[in-house]
């Protein structure tokens, strides 16, 4: 899976960006709370639907928005959707799905600018929050 990570031709800031995201690396309010940085009086539920811990999971596709982003693009491109149990496993499916290799980049490009998307919305949408 990395070798095909670090091969795609996106922006190096995004490959480590998902270098860091399969590693479990990025802040979340899950590795915080692990690493006692968190305030205690603070939720560690995800700022946008605030019902599950904010787990990369949970943050990248079991969330009702980030879902929502992978169900349109999937349906963009006529792939299946699968509610993956984990970020491999969705890499997985949605990469099996690409048989032409020339597609193989133009898959890459638009995986991690759905990754990237969904986590520049949360920032966002958290920022908003905090600055009302």
């Amino acid at each position: 899976m990395f070798r095909y990570l670090w091969k795609s031709l996106v922006s190096s800031k995004a490959v480590a960006f998902s270098w860091k995201l399969f590693h479990d690396r990025i802040p979340t309010r899950s590795n915080y709370s692990k690493k006692n940085v968190l305030d205690p009086n603070i939720s560690i539920n995800g700022p946008l639907c605030g019902d599950n811990v904010e787990t990369l999971t949970h943050l990248f596709l079991h969330c009702h928005e980030a879902s929502n982003v992978w169900f349109h693009v999937l349906k963009w491109l006529n792939f299946g959707f699968i509610t993956s149990q984990n970020l491999f496993a969705r890499l997985e499916c949605w990469r099996g799905d690409v048989r032409d290799r020339k597609l193989q980049n133009d898959f890459w490009l638009i995986y991690h600018g759905m990754i990237w998307f969904i986590w520049r919305t949360q920032n966002d949408w958290f920022l908003n929050i905090l600055l009302r």
